[in-house]
């Protein structure tokens, strides 16, 4: 089975004014440009590498390096982070970057729970204005100070330079060297591999701002729901009558023709004529295609452990469990229909059922 591996760089104003036309060249198919840091510095080659990427037709995504203590500077750096990647249509993800390669966080006191925290909120936020989300971080840091099981679901670019990455858990882009070159570029640059065609997995399933229209699918079941608070949630396991390949249009392909029956709600695109992706990348659903969702498998008075608990059962703000002075507990009440429907305790918080494990 041959395995995607495409071979990127990244890049911000460390790297001065770059000659794209020599990187198109050497052989690089895709960059990650630093768009941003802190809450909110513009990074000032910014502008200039979007507008040459696209005249050379280079595939690139942006990241946004996180300095972060406290929830106004977190609420700040997303607003603004994606503004920016309003402001053009990247075809790779757009990723927060979390690292504390000059002490910054360490200084601030900036907690582990904090960071991951800062991750979520950056991630759910990019993905509810209809960005591809991901997550920048080294070796270290995955598995010290992010290793939480809330931010599995977010696509991994992890950074360690090496002959061979040793991150155990699921990634899909990994940076391997920081002295990479490309003939006709004298400067040194960060290199790195995707293992996912991104510019294909995005622009085909209508992220970052494409809505590609194509071919009106044939026989496929007619719209009658187009609800702006869908009735499932993401977690939610469900079987289909078949999945479109966006979000908005798209082909139509009954479950017949799919290697797949059911899956999971991994993403909601809200406003959307099939808001749910599932599995990260098969497919587009709607309640109207929807068979039937997996019955609930926790009861009221059943102790559970939880990775983490929202402050209400709709909305509200997440906290992760490493942030949380109660690990587990019993659930007391259950609200049917809402997104985070267990009650923890009669008053510690709100999880969903993706989240609970039984004790």
């Amino acid at each position: 089975m041959c395995m995607t591996k495409l071979l990127g760089i990244d890049v911000s104003e460390h790297n001065g004014v770059i000659n794209w036309d020599t990187i198109k060249k050497g052989g690089i198919k895709f960059a990650i440009i630093r768009s941003s840091y802190g809450h909110f510095v513009e990074d000032r080659q910014f502008r200039r590498n979007v507008k040459e990427c696209e005249r050379v037709h280079m595939p690139y995504g942006l990241y946004h390096y996180s300095y972060v203590a406290t929830d106004q500077e977190m609420r700040e750096e997303a607003s603004g982070f994606i503004r920016l990647c309003k402001s053009c249509k990247p075809s790779y993800p757009c990723f927060i970057d979390m690292e504390d390669a000059d002490g910054w966080k360490a200084s601030h006191h900036v907690s582990d729970a904090m960071n991951v925290k800062v991750c979520y909120y950056t991630c759910s936020e990019l993905e509810a204005n209809g960005f591809y989300a991901g997550i920048y971080a080294n070796l270290d840091w995955w598995n010290n100070h992010l290793n939480s099981s809330t931010l599995d679901r977010f696509d991994k670019w992890v950074a360690q330079w090496a002959s061979v990455n040793t991150y155990t858990k699921p990634y899909q882009m990994w940076q391997f060297t920081s002295d990479g070159r490309v003939d006709g570029y004298t400067g040194r640059l960060d290199m790195d591999y995707s293992f996912v065609d991104y510019e294909k997995l995005i622009t085909s399933m209508g992220f970052n701002g494409y809505h590609k229209d194509g071919n009106k699918p044939e026989n496929h079941p007619p719209i009658t729901t187009h609800p702006a608070r869908p009735r499932y949630s993401v977690g939610d396991k469900i079987a289909f009558k078949g999945l479109w390949t966006q979000s908005n249009g798209g082909n139509w392909y009954p479950v017949k023709n799919l290697a797949i029956k059911e899956g999971i709600i991994t993403k909601i695109l809200y406003g959307t004529q099939h808001p749910y992706l599932i599995n990260h990348n098969v497919g587009w659903a709607n309640d109207d295609v929807v068979i039937h969702q997996e019955s609930n498998r926790f009861k009221i008075g059943d102790k559970v452990s939880f990775d983490g608990l929202w402050t209400q059962s709709n909305g509200g703000v997440y906290y992760p469990s490493s942030s949380l002075l109660v690990k587990q507990g019993r659930i007391t009440s259950i609200a049917k229909g809402a997104k985070h429907p267990y009650l923890i305790n009669e008053n510690v918080g709100w999880a969903q059922e993706s989240a609970l494990h039984h004790i």
